[in-house]
This record gives C-alpha cells, sequence and structure tokens, in this order.
C-alpha cells in the first residue's frame, strides 16, 4: 500500500448516482490519501460527500477554495475566497494562440496573487516537445509565476529522484515509496491513474452499478 512519503491524490467527478457516491466515500476515507479534488459545483453533493469524509484529506472544489478556469469557456467571477486557480488548456498544436493570450491578460487582471497550477486538457494528439515549450512559454511570460500539477515532473527531480517517475524499484527506493499510481482520477467510467484517458488502464469500470466495500 502507500505509505507517509507517497501523499497520494484523489480527483474525483461528482455524479448524482447513490452507487457511485457510496464508492467514492469509500475511496476518500482511505486513510493513505492525502488530497482531494472534487469537480462539482452542486452543493448538497458536494455536502454528502464532504460530510462522511472522516479522513484528514486536504479537500478541494470548485465550490469551497478551488476555481477552474477553461480557455475554451473561461470564467472569471473568481472570489475572494479562491486558494487555488486551475487553468484548463487543451494540448493542440492549432491551438488559437490569441484566444489564449486574451483569457492570459484577463485572468492576469484577476489574480491578486493567486497561484495558478497549469493543467492541459487530452486533447487526443500525441505530445510533441514544440507544441509544449511553446504553451509554457507563453503562459508564463503572461502569468509570470505558475506552477505545476501533480502530473508534471521536471527532469531535475526526476534525475535526482528517479521514483517520482517510476523508474526505480519500489523496494529499493530511497525513500520507500510504493509503486502504486500516486494521482487517481475517477469517474463514472472508472479509475484512471494519472488521468491518462487511457481506456485498457481504467479500472473499476462498473463504479456506478456495482458496490463496493
Amino acid at each position: 500500500m502507500y505509505n507517509e512519503f507517497s501523499k497520494p491524490t484523489i480527483e474525483i467527478d461528482l455524479y448524482d448516482n447513490g452507487i457511485y457516491i457510496n464508492n467514492i466515500i469509500e475511496l476518500c476515507n482511505i486513510s493513505e490519501v492525502k488530497n482531494i479534488i472534487l469537480n462539482t459545483n452542486n452543493i448538497r453533493l458536494y455536502k454528502k460527500v464532504t460530510s462522511n469524509i472522516y479522513s484528514n484529506a486536504n479537500i478541494f472544489s470548485p465550490i469551497n477554495n478551488l476555481h477552474i478556469l477553461d480557455i475554451n469557456n473561461p470564467d472569471f467571477n473568481i472570489r475572494e475566497d479562491v486558494k487555488v486557480i486551475v487553468l484548463r488548456i487543451p494540448f493542440a498544436s492549432d491551438i488559437n494562440i490569441q484566444q489564449l493570450e486574451n483569457v492570459l491578460d484577463r485572468l492576469n487582471e484577476k489574480l491578486n496573487n493567486k497561484p495558478v497550477l497549469l493543467e492541459f486538457k487530452n486533447n487526443n494528439e500525441d505530445f510533441n516537445v514544440p507544441t509544449y515549450n511553446r504553451l509554457i512559454e507563453l503562459v508564463h511570460y503572461k502569468i509570470g509565476k505558475l506552477y505545476f500539477g501533480a502530473l508534471f515532473k521536471s527532469t531535475a527531480l526526476i534525475t535526482e529522484h528517479p521514483c517520482n517517475a517510476y523508474v526505480c524499484n519500489g523496494h529499493n527506493c530511497h525513500s520507500k515509496k510504493s509503486s502504486l499510481p500516486r494521482y487517481l482520477y475517477i469517474t463514472e467510467k472508472g479509475i484512471d491513474p494519472y488521468k491518462s484517458y487511457n481506456e485498457g488502464l481504467i479500472f473499476m469500470k462498473n463504479i456506478s452499478f456495482i458496490e463496493y466495500q
């Protein structure tokens, strides 16, 4: 299982499905889980889940302290109590750069020193370095300081600590990290390690129909 150094995060899309809700509450209460991201604007569902979480995990949600800004449908009504802004950008070589620049300029006016966490949306396009560099440089130029989520690892971090890219044996790891995935994205489709959007990697695919204990 996980240990104190692994700090796993689970990101969950909430749906109004009784079996699904019961299952994710069980997952949220796994003691090793350190961070929980609840994607919903439904206050009733949010309260139902959070009122049944008894672990000491950090909870983030658009309802309480998280603002998700998607450049394809940007919402600039950023509340004062927001702690983190997640900037979602489609990873595409044909992205509308002018549109992205306009969104970044407006976002910059609203920041008030709030941290920006960059997240690329899957766009069914193979990863390529020129596109990645182009988007990163533009966001950095417009926003200044930005942060990367658990799905991003710098080459320096991987070189110094190979376990962060799972290129060392879990048993021989310097910090004894588990070999289990440390970022789980949960939807009605099932559990997707590292938000890969790869159907072959998704497990617990009947999460909305079978109640797990």
